[in-house]
Parts: structure tokens; C-alpha cells; sequence
């Protein structure tokens, strides 16, 4: 499916015909005004000139747990009109500034955002204003720059002019900025909101009015120094403030000022309504992201056990204060209690059951009518509630829920879920209407083994993105709003125009994860708010568990096609995309870790396809072979699992013949994949293979490096955060016995007689001789440490023909996971070795 660039809802398009001659875009309740009562209190942000402080009427905003206090410039409709008539009287200067340096700047606003200043000014303005999670807040600002590298990457393509003949007639279509801009972002996670709020209209040449949200105008009005000092002109983005009581009056001023000419507001539905219907009536573009009530369908076959945690991480993500928040569970009767007894083993491991703080205390009496109104009419609560403090609500699952609780239809926006029993007896139809009939459609799930049936359900969901076999919350795919609320395309985190229809297919038991949240903080303390865990991960061995979510690097997501050869299904991504040239292929095999499934590769894929795409056409260079990405499940992973106890190898006496028996036959199926691939996608022989390119994750790394010594047609390949196999067995061993010591091993590794030969046996002649191998490793990473192998590396190298045909990348700071930056330098060396020559 194709998606239509963030950059274009932006700027308007122009036809202009040619005719030859002759032819015919929190804070607490208290609206209290006063003078300045701590120092620098955040102002408004207009033009060049900054006010006298000291004299402004200001509003309060109140941190939800330690109640610390901090002043706001209480705007007016004259502040309003200075930041519209500067926004507007900067747009012919900003808009005819050249994409190239509009594009430098923004860059160097990526690069100032990973400097440990920038990042911890607005990590620390974030946790001061909300109770955000440490680790939350931290997340955004990573993943931040890599959205702004993205959108750069698009300009070019987005805003190119394009030429269309029809007869003696030539059109020609560009593309410009509507104008001023008013974006109006959300608090719940200030970064990437307001991020895409304003950066995507600044790129494409239009000014910026942001109208921050009253709960975080400090964090928002950061985000525009940081643009100041990046380069954007000052008279380019205002940014106003608006105390709580008169923020309806100051919207529907800017709203409605003609100067406006685009509209962009994540937020509740309610004010999304109104807002949506004063830009309508100026025939205004408004792009919306309103509220939800997500469901999750667990079909009949659904791995409850492993969804449960999914399901209270989707719940209790930033205390459930997300508009794609986990609110509905549908299960038939027959599994009800099963999934009961694994939402209370789950919430077992959860090391922090402590309740939290919503953004504003009113928010705590609204989540307890829902609950009283839902236990008054016979729900129940399903896992164990902990009593709450003054301010806090517990983590609150109910069920059974019946239509006649206001639970039912009611977004809660807080650390609440409900379960939904359906008779088993038609229970997918009904399971489908009762997600389908709610007023909101902005996400779901499905859970299912049978994914060719899952995915068809899916398909019957009227909501804009459907997530199989993983969490609703934090997917970077863009997707249209399905309600009766009106079908205004929402933002996610890239912003999209058109009516697509996504599908997450993550397999069943993707290594789910639960956020324990930060203890309840005493206001008497003066110390900064606690740190919190960790995401946490069950049930497989957790250090092998890889998180592939964030590989999403901005491309569009490649075609993919499943293939059965007989009984084992792999699937293949670029098809559809390949030229019509009739090219030779290189095909690309990612073979995963430990604890993944291929599943989880569409976007690594997707992401190294774009990449390849990328230094082609930086080169200059026409590839000499077209590309496809190939993944597949190890033996006993994804669609291959049969052993199901989700014991910890590390404890397993065998784990060294686990170890070999998988590698062995991961190297295998690969094997297979290279010999009979072919005739199913090509019977004819229409193509032909010019390179086999294995790029293996962890245990998939050491198939990388067995195929790389062992089958002389792998002449290039990709180990990451993996030993050389002459190396591998002995470190193996020795961390057995190391753990054994410690405590970290409970039984005794054993190290069968008949496994030496595969171990420690000798490396045939010249086995490595003249292959391409970049090895890539985190340079933290205590599972599979790069220096580990380092002695084996240098006599590997040895073998080289020509220097550079081996080389090796370590990225500091990270430990055993696979990053954007591996996924980069995966596809620069294939394209350097194997696409381009």
C-alpha cells in the first residue's frame, strides 16, 4: 500500500497549463492571574521582541504529584493578533527561502537535539510541568531527531515539481505553502507532538502559530527556542499561551482569522469537534487526532497467556493518558476465566503496582464514577487494585462489562480497561460489531495464530490502524481516522492525507513488555521525581529479547509477499518495487534472534530497502541489480514454535546443543531458501540470483557467520552483535560456568563429547577467502562482547584478498540490540558490494 508523504498535506498544488500558440494545521483548574511568583516564568513567544515579565498578568500550571507551581503569560486577544500579523508578514521571506537551507536547518535542529544540553533542557522541562515517566519522556527525544532526519529526507520528493503532456497541452504542477499555519499540540507526549506539529509546516515553507496546551506550555515553547537557535527565523513561529478559562475564546480567534489558512490540533474529541467546525466554516484543511476507545479481539485460537501482558502494557502506557490506549478486550465466554487467571499472572511480575497521578485531580473523580457506575451494575474488578492516594488512580481492569455502563461507549483516558465476554457461538461477527459500532476508530488489535485469518478480521475493523498480535500503543505507521466522528485524517507519528488501512503483524508472542511506572512521590521531599524501571519483558530469555519498533526509518513500508515452500513459510519484501528492467537480483536474508520471529522484520526491511534506495540515488549511480529482503523464522520461533514452556535456555543443561542443533538449522533453511526460492518466485527464470546476502540478528548472526564459512556461494554478508563461530561455542562455555558461580546459572552447562567437532573443530583452508564481511556489534553489549572475538577477527582477516573487504562497526553506547544505525550500515555495505557492482 502507498502512503502519501507527511510534507504534502503542507502546501498547496498549482496547475498551470502551457498551450502552445495557436492551438485552441496538567494544568490545574486554577486559572488564578498575579504577578510573577518564581523566576523565569514562561512568556509568549512573538517576533524579535520579548515583554517585561515582571508586568504580565500569568496563569499557574501545577505539577499533578509535587504540586510545585510555575507562572504562564495569561494571553490576549491583542497577543493573538501580534503572533498572526508576524506569522503572516514573515511568510513571503520564510517560503522563498531555498528547501536547501530550509532542509540545513532543520538538520542541525536534529543534531542539536542529541546534545546532552538540548535533550536534558527538555527532558527536565517535561518531568516539571507533567508526571510523565522518566523513561517516556527520554524515549520521545530519541526518537525525535530520527523523525526530523525523515521528514528532510522526504522534501525533495515531496515538493518536486512534476510536468504532464496531454496533446500540444503541458501542465505543470508545484507545490506551495497554504500560508500561516496554527498548530495546536497535545501534552501526553510533548516531543513527537509537537514536533510534527511544527516542523512539518516550517520544511515546506509555510509560518507557524503554536497555541500550546495549557498543561505544557514550558516544554512547547522550548521546542521553539531550539528551532531559533537551529536557524528558523523567530518571526516565522510565534508561539501564545492560554490560561485555561479563555482558551476557547483565543482558539476560535485564531481559528477563524483568515489569515490561517491551515489547521492542525491533537486533542479530545469534544474541542475537536468545535475546532474542526470553525475551520470548516472557513473552508479551512484541519488535520485531526481526536480521542479513542480501542479494542482488542482475542479471536478463539489467541495466545492468551502472552496477550495478557500486552494487554495491561497497552493499558497502563503513561498511565493510560494515550489516545490509542488498550479501553476494550473482547473474548468469547469459553476463554473469559483463562484470560482472568493470565491478566493476574501478568500483573504478578509487574514490580510497580503503585497508583498514579492523572495530568489534573478532576481526571481521578471522572475515572471513579466510571468505575463506581460499571461495579453498581455487576462488573468486577479483574486484577488485584491497590488503594490509591489522595491525587492517584490504580491500574483497573473490569469485566465482565455490559452495554449498559457508561464504560462501554465512554473513553476513560486513565489506567482503565475493561473485558467484554461474547457467546462463543458467532463470536467473531459479534466481536467485530461491538468494536466497530463505537463512536471512535482510531486504533485496534487483533490476536490470532492463524494470521491469514487474523489479518482477515482485521480488515472488517472500521479503525485506522490494526495492530495483529502486538500492543495498540507507540507504532510509527501512519493511518486514517474510522468513526462517526468526522473522518478528518489523523496525525500519528509521520502525517498522512490518504484513506489507508495498515496492518502490524507482530506474531503472537512478540516478547511483550510492561512499563513499571515511578513510585508516588512525597511532596515534602525536595528531591527530583524517582527514576523508573525499565521496560520489562517476559517470558522468553529476556537479554535475547530484541526490539525491532523502532527500526521504522521513516520509509514508506516495502510490499510484502508470503511464500510457502511446501511447509515453510517465508516472506519476501520489494517485490512489487523491483524495476521492470529485468535486472539480476541480490536478495537479502535476515535471520533473527533468540527470542524474535520474522514477523517482526518488516520494518528492518522496509528500512534497508529505503536506505539502499537512498545511496543510490545520492551516487548518482544506477544499481546493477535489484534488491529483495528476505526473512524467516529459526527453528522453534513464530510460526515454527513447538515447544511452548518459555524456559530460560541459559538454564538448560543442553543449551549448547540447542544452540548448535538451531544454528545448524536456521544455516540450513537458508540454504533451502537459496535453492528453491527462485522457481516459486520466477518459474519461468525471468530473473536470476546475482548474490545471496545473509545479514543475521544474534543467534541469527552466528547462522550468518556459519554460511559465510561453510557454503562458497555466500561471498558477502552482515553478522550483528555476533561471535565468529571459531570463537562462539568457547565464550558460550565460559559463560555457563561464569554464571554457575554467580547464582545468574542454576544447572551445570554440559558440553557433549560429540559436539567438540562443531565447537572447536578446525576452519576449512581459506574458508573466509575473498568474502565481504562487515561485522557490527554494540559497543556495551555484555551478552556477545565485540572484543570477544577480536583475535579470531584479525586471523579472518588474513584471508583478504584486497584490503576493506572485511571491516567491522561498533556503536557506542549500545548494548545487545539492533539499532536504525546498524540497519544503515547493513545496507551501505550490501550496496557497496552487491547492489551497485
Amino acid at each position: 500500500m502507498r502512503t502519501a508523504r507527511t510534507l504534502r498535506p503542507l502546501f498547496r498544488t498549482r496547475l498551470t497549463s502551457v498551450t502552445r500558440p495557436g492551438v485552441a494545521t496538567g494544568v490545574a483548574p486554577l486559572g488564578t492571574r498575579g504577578r510573577w511568583s518564581i523566576a523565569n516564568p514562561v512568556t509568549n513567544l512573538i517576533g524579535s521582541v520579548r515583554e517585561d515579565a515582571s508586568i504580565l498578568p500569568t496563569y499557574t500550571v501545577v505539577h499533578p504529584v509535587n504540586g510545585k507551581v510555575h507562572a504562564v503569560q495569561h494571553s490576549t486577544a491583542v497577543d493573538i493578533e501580534q503572533a498572526l500579523a508576524c506569522a503572516h508578514g514573515a511568510l513571503a521571506s520564510w517560503s522563498a527561502t531555498p528547501l536547501e537551507e530550509r532542509k540545513k536547518i532543520f538538520e542541525r535542529a536534529a543534531d542539536l537535539l542529541e546534545s546532552p544540553e538540548w535533550s536534558e533542557k527538555l527532558h527536565t522541562m517535561n518531568r516539571a510541568e507533567t508526571s510523565v515517566p522518566e523513561w517516556w519522556s527520554r524515549e520521545q527525544l530519541k526518537i525525535a531527531p530520527q523523525m526530523i532526519r525523515a521528514l528532510v529526507g522526504y522534501a525533495d520528493e515531496a515538493l518536486a515539481e512534476k510536468t504532464e503532456k496531454m496533446g500540444d497541452t503541458t501542465f505543470h504542477v508545484t507545490r506551495e505553502p497554504y500560508g500561516v499555519c496554527l498548530a495546536i499540540a497535545a501534552w501526553n507526549a510533548v516531543h513527537l507532538l509537537t514536533l510534527r506539529a511544527i516542523v512539518t509546516p516550517l520544511l515546506t515553507g509555510n509560518t507557524v502559530v503554536l497555541k500550546t496546551s495549557e498543561v505544557t506550555p514550558g516544554s512547547q515553547a522550548l521546542w521553539a527556542e531550539l528551532l531559533y537557535e537551529a536557524g528558523v527565523p523567530k518571526t516565522a513561529l510565534s508561539v501564545v499561551h492560554a490560561a485555561p478559562d479563555e482558551a476557547p475564546g483565543l482558539t476560535e480567534q485564531l481559528v477563524r482569522d483568515n489569515r490561517v489558512r491551515h489547521v492542525n490540533f491533537t486533542g479530545s474529541t469534544r474541542v475537536g469537534r468545535i475546532v474542526a467546525s470553525l475551520a470548516g466554516a472557513g473552508l479551512k484543511p484541519c488535520i485531526m487526532e481526536l480521542g479513542g476507545k480501542a479494542p482488542v479481539l482475542l479471536l478463539p485460537d489467541a495466545d492468551i497467556e502472552t496477550a495478557a501482558s500486552h494487554i495491561l502494557f497497552g493499558a497502563f502506557f503513561n498511565q493510560g493518558q494515550v489516545c490509542m490506549s488498550t479501553e476494550r478486550v473482547l473474548v468469547p465466554e469459553s476463554r473469559f476465566g483463562e484470560l482472568v487467571t493470565a491478566l493476574q499472572k501478568a500483573w504478578r511480575e509487574v514490580e510497580d503496582k503503585s497508583p498514579k497521578a492523572p495530568f489534573r485531580p478532576d481526571a481521578v473523580a471522572r475515572l471513579g464514577e466510571l468505575v463506581d457506575d460499571a461495579v453498581s451494575k455487576g462488573a468486577q474488578m479483574l486484577i488485584p487494585v491497590a488503594e490509591a492516594g489522595e491525587g492517584t488512580f490504580p491500574h483497573t481492569i473490569l469485566g465482565p462489562v455490559a452495554q449498559d455502563m457508561r464504560l462501554w461507549s465512554e473513553e476513560s483516558f486513565g489506567p482503565l480497561a475493561v473485558v467484554i465476554p461474547v457467546p462463543d457461538d458467532g463470536a467473531v461477527d459479534t466481536m467485530v460489531d461491538i468494536a466497530n459500532e463505537s463512536e471512535y476508530g482510531l486504533s485496534a488489535a487483533v490476536w490470532g495464530q492463524d494470521l491469514q485469518n487474523a489479518e482477515k478480521v482485521a480488515r472488517r475493523l472500521h479503525s485506522g490502524a490494526v495492530h495483529i498480535n502486538s500492543p495498540i500503543l507507540v507504532r510509527h505507521l501512519p493511518h486514517q481516522l474510522y468513526s462517526d466522528i468526522p473522518r478528518i485524517a489523523p496525525l500519528n507519528i509521520l502525517v498522512i492525507f490518504l484513506p489507508i488501512h495498515p496492518t502490524d503483524d507482530t506474531y503472537a508472542d512478540a516478547s511483550p513488555k510492561f512499563q513499571s511506572s515511578p513510585q508516588p512521590h512525597n511532596p515534602s521531599e525536595k528531591d527530583s521525581m524517582p527514576e523508573e524501571k525499565a521496560p520489562k519483558t517476559r517470558p522468553m530469555d529476556r537479554v535475547h529479547v530484541l526490539d525491532f519498533e523502532p527500526l521504522h526509518m521513516g520509509y514508506p513500508m516495502a510490499s510484502m509477499k508470503s511464500v510457502l515452500l511446501v511447509d515453510f513459510e517465508v516472506q519476501v519484501h520489494g517485490l512489487e518495487e523491483m524495476s521492470k528492467k529485468k535486472k539480476p537480483v541480490s536478495i537479502i536474508i535476515i535471520a533473527h534472534g533468540w527470542a524474535n520471529k520474522a514477523e517482526q522484520h518488516w520494518r528492518m526491511a522496509s528500512g534497508m530497502l529505503g536506505e539502499i534506495s537512498r545511496f543510490e540515488r545520492e551516487s548518482g549511480v544506477e544499481r546493477a541489480n535489484d534488491v529483495l529482503v528476505v526473512t524467516l523464522d529459526q527453528r522453534n520461533h513464530g510460526t515454527r514454535r513447538r515447544i511452548k514452556d518459555g524456559r530460560t535456555f541459559q538454564n538448560d543443561p543442553l543449551r549448547l546443543a540447542h544452540m548448535a542443533c538451531t544454528i545448524t538449522g536456521g544455516k540450513q533453511d537458508q540454504e533451502l531458501v537459496m535453492q528453491f526460492l527462485p522457481p516459486y518466485l520466477w518459474p519461468d527464470g525471468e530473473r536470476e540470483v546475482a548474490h545471496w546476502l545473509p545479514c543475521g540478528i544474534s543467534l541469527g548472526g552466528h547462522t550468518t557467520w556459519r554460511l559465510l564459512r561453510e557454503n562458497p556461494k555466500i561471498t558477502c554478508g552482515v553478522p550483528i552483535v555476533s561471535l565468529p563461530s571459531e570463537t562462539l561455542g568457547s565464550w558460550l562455555a565460559n559463560r555457563a560456568e561464569t554464571g554457575l558461580k554467580h547464582g545468574t546459572v542454576t544447572k551445570e552447562t554440559k558440553y557433549p563429547p560429540s559436539l567438540a567437532a562443531y565447537w572447536d573443530g578446525p576452519t576449512p583452508p581459506n574458508a573466509y577467502k575473498g568474502k565481504k564481511i562487515l561485522c557490527i556489534y554494540g559497543g556495551e553489549d555484555a551478552v556477545l562482547p565485540w572484543k570477544v572475538g577480536q583475535e579470531k577477527w584479525e586471523w579472518i582477516k588474513t584471508m583478504q584478498e584486497h584490503p576493506g573487504e572485511m571491516d567491522q562497526w561498533i556503536e557506542p553506547g549500545f548494548g545487545h540490540v539492533i539499532t536504525v544505525g546498524m540497519v544503515s550500515k547493513t545496507a551501505e555495505w550490501f550496496w557497496r558490494w552487491a547492489v551497485r557492482q
